[in-house]
């Protein structure tokens, strides 16, 4: 575990219930956005949002040209995934998605990404990913593309508030936007800064005479405006076609994630219907329908679709099991060789539990993380005797448990016209303080009670004032 990653489990704890950030900078992206946006040949096009000194990117060519190097080095021992990579390569460039560069005098700022394969075998549409890098720089100094743009304001719902509307209906739908970055255009004044290096001919070696030179012509996934730009495009078309649907989409997308609940088959369809014209108009296409109603799936999946025959699939990070329609959290045992506070607290971050339902499980973790630091263990130092009995006896119970939550709130029951009503606990001690929120659902015949939401956090070591 790294700092990093240990500031991205605290900002875990505090997901739902944070100030947003400050507003600056992210409106100057909006309005440069809102003034580049504009329909042309069948796509949305627009600018980057850049700050004020683009004139101060270097080219990074020498850089990219070395990491070309060793990505080809990399590539050459599996010869399947160097052919993989050169396909990639001449379906984007028959796609248009990118081009050959034939003026080596560009105007305006220009920029090299260097690139380099992922390897996904488990994924069902793409087994190779060529992913780009625009942090990288060749001298400290110099500023790479990510430093000269604008990131842009998030502009997707709050993660919480997706998974809790999510669970208000008998039938889910998700469904992802296909190679949805890749489906924004780029003015071609924008594409000089997105360059990187190919070959001409795999089977030679990468030296000058044999480089090739591409462009994007639409938007790449890893510059820093990426999502924001994509989001962006998304509401902007959602705006202009203004339905209910749309409405619904707005409120539980996610990047190129999007949901839809109904209350009976026909509605489902239909919805989902809708949500692949209102794409289509956009030219992206809406595929990889799952859902817990098979019948939704088979009439929404189009004809000669690749899809992943799970029961399981992933749903913003949570397990859905959509035969028996439960969201599953499964507690991995602990492998690290050595106990040390790295190992463990890599471990404590591995539980993803962004609705809280496992509190009862990850409070003591947590509060056990803080007395390793409290003890001032190095990173790599191996823990005590008394501290790994300790470990063993917290984790004893938890290795390989899968614990299931009903995926519907209301329990089956028919609750759209029943009085409804919400109830918050909060309590704190002297190792710890949590909030939870139950929903209560009363009809003639029933009580129900579902757990929505729970946060907590390990009291600090000066204690609560």
């Amino acid at each position: 575990m790294t700092d990093n990653e240990l500031e991205n489990f605290w900002s875990l704890e505090t997901l739902g219930i944070t100030d947003p950030p400050n507003k600056t900078e992210d409106e100057e992206a909006m309005d440069q956005f809102e003034k580049s946006i504009s329909w042309e040949n069948n796509r949305y096009q627009c600018n980057w949002p850049w700050k004020h000194n683009s004139d101060k990117l270097q080219n990074n060519f020498a850089l990219s040209f070395g990491r070309l190097k060793t990505t080809i080095k990399k590539l050459k021992k599996n010869p399947g995934l160097l052919e993989a990579y050169q396909t990639t390569f001449s379906d984007q460039l028959k796609d248009g998605i990118i081009e050959d560069v034939t003026n080596t005098i560009p105007n305006g700022p220009t920029y090299y990404m260097p690139h380099q394969a992922v390897i996904r075998p488990s994924n069902s549409t793409t087994k190779v990913r060529i992913v780009y890098d625009a942090s990288s720089k060749t001298r400290k100094n110099d500023l790479c593309l990510n430093e000269i743009l604008l990131k842009g304001p998030s502009l997707l719902p709050a993660l919480c508030g997706i998974l809790l509307r999510i669970r208000t209906d008998p039938i889910l739908i998700s469904a992802d936007v296909e190679k949805a970055f890749l489906q924004i255009a780029l003015n071609e004044n924008e594409r000089n800064v997105v360059r990187f290096l190919w070959l001409h001919d795999i089977n030679k070696p990468p030296q000058y005479p044999n480089l090739r030179i591409f462009r994007f012509k639409r938007v790449p996934f890893g510059v820093i405006s990426s999502p924001f730009i994509l989001n962006a495009t998304i509401l902007h078309h959602l705006h202009l076609t203004n339905t209910k649907v749309c409405e619904e989409i707005k409120n539980n997308i996610y990047v190129d994630n999007i949901f839809l609940t109904a209350t009976d088959t026909d509605t489902a369809i239909r919805k989902g219907q809708e949500a692949q014209q209102i794409f289509a108009n956009a030219n992206m296409n809406l595929r990889q329908f799952k859902s817990n109603d098979k019948k939704v799936v088979q009439t929404l999946m189009k004809r000669g679709e690749i899809t992943e025959n799970k029961d399981i699939i992933s749903i913003l990070g949570i397990k859905w099991n959509t035969n028996r329609d439960e969201l599953t959290f499964t507690l991995q045992n602990f492998k690290a060789k050595v106990l040390t506070k790295r190992t463990y607290l890599s471990f404590v971050a591995s539980i993803y539990d962004p609705l809280g339902f496992l509190t009862p499980i990850t409070l003591p973790l947590k509060s056990f993380m803080q007395n390793l630091w409290a003890k001032k263990y190095a990173w790599d130092q191996p823990l005590e005797e008394i501290d790994r009995k300790k470990v063993h006896t917290l984790l004893a119970c938890l290795s390989n448990q899968e614990i299931r939550v009903s995926r519907q709130i209301n329990g089956a029951l028919n609750w759209k016209n029943s009085p409804i009503q919400i109830h918050v606990f909060v309590d704190a001690s002297s190792q710890a303080y949590a909030a939870t929120a139950y929903l209560r659902l009363t009809t003639k015949e029933n009580v129900h009670c579902s757990l929505l939401m729970s946060k907590n956090r390990i009291t600090p070591v000066k204690g609560l004032k």
